[in-house]
């Protein structure tokens, strides 16, 4: 891909990373602080918990990147494979998590085992 293509997927990325986090994922996230400590459902606390880690180390490394960047040297270089690794446990793990309690349930209904 040309530079100006990942420039535009770099931009885009950091856009909406800056905008939907803060309007959409923080508030659901404070929102199940309370839920995720007083849950009896050890799934759904373990998997709260990963998420967790991954979203703070994936967060880190994001305004790492933003900040710094990557320089060439090697905390750019691992802060770069951190948000490139964490993001696709991140991505799996929620839809796992939030697939057996989620509005969008319909949608997952088909990879469900029951």
């Amino acid at each position: 891909m040309a530079w100006s293509g990942e420039r535009f997927l770099l931009l885009a990325h950091f856009l909406g990373s800056i905008i939907l986090f803060p309007l959409l994922i923080l508030p659901f996230w404070l929102s199940h602080r309370r839920l995720w400590q007083s849950s009896k459902n050890q799934k759904l606390r373990n998997t709260g918990y990963y998420l967790d880690l991954l979203m703070l180390v994936c967060a880190l490394s994001g305004i790492y990147l933003l900040l710094l960047g990557n320089r060439g040297e090697w905390l750019g270089y691992i802060s770069h494979y951190l948000h490139l690794v964490t993001a696709i446990p991140l991505s799996l793990l929620l839809l796992f998590h939030a697939a057996r309690w989620s509005v969008l349930r319909p949608l997952y209904r088909p990879f469900i085992r029951r």
